[in-house]
């Protein structure tokens, strides 16, 4: 028996077959690449389409992309070896393509004893023996058991290979400073800038993906970007730098300035109140994004400019809103992913996140703007996006709600038996809207409500799924970030829609997958 350990470290010769025409998928031990590597070459010059491992992208799942290529290959041809019977992915290639009743040819590039298992699947498949026939017989015999279809249209004589479709999109990404981490639709790739982020888009031509780039100290750059097969597209960024604190001052004044009719009161807050700070003998709230004066010594005043605060509704919420409410009963619930008891009292919750209606009816009594649309547009029964913290902090207050607690948001998601999701302990993708077999996949939002089977223990909708909800509560105690919850459509993970799992943002970040709802402390609305 010949004996096939040959060196396997040889380049590939060619890249794999991309396209949607009708391949061969071969199955080999990376032991053999030295004989199986000149086989393939001599197919592909006769214009065969071959796919083979070369054809993973780096980061792609191993074997979910095997069992796709196997599901769409028109042919399957396996080189048999000592090495091959040995290799548990060779094995499995077989069976997944025995089991899809793939058309396959076996080629024995020497004797060999199958395995019992394999046996049984290959022993009514076409075989070639490699190994008894002479090259021109065995050459012979294989071009006959492949058919035509399978073949690119032959090149003139001396002219070019036939080009190979490429469907890897291609972003080449730079911020100016470099450093930062790279997150598409929510996952964070492991890359920093400057770098250039790869995803095989196989038989997409295009899709549209969320784009994220963060490094300390700097607003999130967050795009939504165009992947396109066979295309690189650059994207390069300045961050803005996040505001600094002012700087202590131990005998400075602070002179507050801010809009004519508004007044300043409201701003004084208690030490335990997260945005309180103390500047030497002077104390006081900074909201959200004062600009401010640095003084030229420390016995100068300080200055911080406010921008226009949000007025409150005064207590009555608009009945245009037309908001429909669901009632938390007070009392204990499971908290968290070690399910600490909690108590409650009664509050209200949002049966909806925020719709695009009612956050326009917002801006429109405020003068504020809108935000960005998203690039399915505004559609008034879907749940806003494109918001950060603050601007769905300055709905509340101006509806004269707030923001959910991490523990008010949870309890009204999983009620009190401590449940995994909305409905139950068993994933369902049924009852969220949510992307089914790739990121992304789900394209946009979807009206409020349209997953009634997806409902909370008290009746809440859309809290897995959809978009991921702005809680009050901060992240941890460097009180950098925001709490987000409930998961997005972005995303295909079961994990990021358990009622117990914590993402966070900046404040200032805002995304295509990112609004809110609110509640009401009060005995009711």
């Amino acid at each position: 028996m010949t004996t096939l350990n040959a060196d396997a470290s040889l380049p590939p010769p060619f890249p794999a077959y991309q396209g949607q025409e009708p391949y061969i998928f071969v199955s080999y031990a990376h032991k053999d690449v030295a004989t199986v590597y000149p086989e393939l070459q001599r197919l592909h010059e006769q214009g065969y389409r071959i796919w083979y491992d070369q054809g993973i992208v780096p980061g792609e799942g191993w074997a979910a992309r095997i069992e796709e290529a196997i599901e769409q290959c028109a042919y399957f041809v396996v080189f048999l070896t000592a090495n091959a019977l040995v290799s548990d992915n060779v094995l499995d290639e077989i069976h997944c393509a025995r089991e899809l009743h793939k058309p396959t040819i076996a080629i024995y590039q020497a004797a060999v004893t199958l395995p019992k298992g394999t046996h049984l699947r290959l022993s009514r498949i076409q075989a070639i023996m490699r190994h008894e026939l002479s090259a021109e017989d065995y050459r012979r015999k294989l071009d006959v058991a492949l058919p035509d279809t399978l073949r690119e249209s032959a090149a003139p004589a001396g002219g070019p290979a036939p080009r190979l479709l490429d469907t890897r999109a291609r972003l080449a990404l730079d911020t100016t400073p470099p450093g930062a981490a790279v997150f598409i639709d929510d996952a964070d790739t492991g890359l920093c800038t400057p770098c250039e982020y790869t995803e095989n888009l196989k038989r997409q031509p295009a899709r549209t993906a969320l784009l994220e780039m963060k490094r300390a100290g700097f607003e999130e750059a967050c795009y939504e970007v165009e992947l396109r097969r066979g295309e690189r597209v650059p994207v390069s960024v300045t961050l803005t730098a996040l505001p600094s604190s002012p700087p202590p001052a131990s005998n400075a004044d602070i002179r507050l300035v801010a809009p004519p009719d508004d007044d300043l009161p409201p701003w004084l807050l208690a030490e335990n109140d997260p945005r309180y700070v103390e500047l030497g003998e002077n104390e006081g709230l900074l909201p959200a994004s004062p600009t401010f004066q640095s003084p030229a010594s420390k016995h100068d005043e300080i200055t911080l400019v406010f921008p226009p605060r949000v007025k409150p509704t005064g207590g009555a919420i608009p009945a245009q809103l037309g908001i429909e409410w669901v009632t938390i009963p007070a009392g204990d619930f499971l908290y968290g992913n070690d399910n600490v008891r909690k108590r409650l009292p009664a509050y209200q919750m949002m049966k909806y996140p925020v719709t695009v209606a009612q956050y326009r009816h917002f801006c429109t009594a405020t003068g504020r703007q809108m935000p960005d649309a998203p690039s399915w547009g505004w559609q008034d029964t879907h749940p806003v996006v494109n918001v950060n913290w603050d601007d769905a902090a300055a709905f509340a207050t101006w509806a004269g709600l707030a923001l959910p607690t991490e523990e008010e948001w949870e309890k009204a998601a999983r009620g009190t038996d401590g449940r995994a999701y909305p409905w139950g302990n068993a994933w369902d993708a049924a009852k969220a809207h949510c992307s089914k077999k790739e990121w992304g996949d789900a394209q946009q939002t979807a009206p409020v409500g349209r997953y009634p089977a997806g409902a909370s223990p008290y009746g809440c909708l859309d809290l897995a799924g959809n978009v991921w909800e702005w809680c009050d509560s901060w992240y941890d105690n460097k009180k950098d970030t925001r709490v987000v919850r409930g998961g997005g459509w972005v995303t295909n993970d079961p994990d990021y829609f358990r009622a117990t799992y914590r993402r966070s943002y900046a404040p200032t970040n805002w995304g295509l997958n990112r609004g809110f709802r609110c509640v009401l402390r009060s005995p009711g609305p």
